[in-house]
């Protein structure tokens, strides 16, 4: 969240170091990212990565394990948690 506040950046570090709110509330977090558009900018270099991902594949024959590597894409790509 390079827009964020030098403050804003500090707790959103406490949240992902301790790996809970304990400190933090969980709303704040929620309008921080709201604010700042986050999820839909890490959404986007999701697709890019998968993109990139899709295109190393493209040179290995079709096969199960390439199927199961496209459909693992989706899936990080698709699901809500």
């Amino acid at each position: 969240m390079p827009r964020a506040t030098e403050k804003e950046r500090e707790k959103i570090a406490r949240v992902a170091t301790a790996k809970s709110f304990e400190d933090v509330d969980p709303g704040e977090m929620i309008e921080l990212v709201t604010r700042y558009d986050t999820l839909n900018q890490t959404r986007a270099i999701a697709r890019d990565y998968a993109s990139r991902a899709r295109a190393a594949l493209e040179p290995f024959p079709d096969s199960a394990a390439k199927e199961a590597l496209d459909t693992a894409l989706d899936f990080v790509l698709e699901r809500d948690r």
